[in-house]
């Protein structure tokens, strides 16, 4: 028992010490890139965690789904707050492209706020790159996304072929952020 006292104490004045050092002693841009750095081990830690699941119904949409039901408590601790309007057009069991905006990773606590409510059955064309992101590519495969060669215009209107059957033939969605991606004729 006396250990479990010295840990909670601990625990406490840790807490307690990085409380002080985040409010009082850290300024805007080194906190914003502590929030990023914490931000970037929790969607990789998540990753790691998911891939068990994925790989059981591997390249399944409705991972994606699971992701965003995990992660968004956590990315609720961020502070950020969304006020969704017209998220009704988006509750539609139809196929369709969603068409976004993309500034950084950091797009990605967006997405996942949108996904259990309104989005669920739907995947995400990313570049073929991100494959390459240590085990959130990884799992991003496991889950579903479709990879582009942005770099190469044949394999990337193949690619664009065989999404589109998807989305014909699964009634898929299709999240796209179009910076970069070649238009097949």
């Amino acid at each position: 028992m006396p250990s479990l006292n010295a840990f909670i104490i601990g625990f406490i004045f840790i807490s307690l010490l990085l409380y002080i050092v985040v409010r009082f002693v850290l300024n805007e841009q080194q906190l914003y890139k502590l929030k990023y750095t914490v931000y970037v081990c929790i969607v990789m830690t998540a990753a790691i965690v998911l891939q068990p699941v994925f790989i059981l119904r591997a390249r399944n949409a409705y991972n994606i789904r699971l992701a965003a039901l995990l992660l968004n408590p956590i990315f609720g601790l961020f502070g950020i707050r969304y006020k969704v309007k017209n998220g009704q057009v988006l509750d539609k069991d139809e196929p369709c492209v969603c068409v976004a905006n993309h500034q950084s990773s950091i797009d990605f606590i967006g997405m996942m706020h949108l996904w259990p409510e309104h989005i669920r059955y739907c995947t995400i064309l990313a570049k073929k790159e991100l494959i390459w992101a240590g085990p959130f590519g990884i799992s991003s495969w496991f889950a579903g996304l479709e990879f582009i060669d942005r770099k190469n215009r044949e394999r990337s209107s193949e690619t664009m072929r065989h999404v589109i059957n998807k989305i014909q033939t699964k009634s898929l969605r299709l999240w796209v952020f179009p910076e970069g991606i070649y238009i097949c004729k």
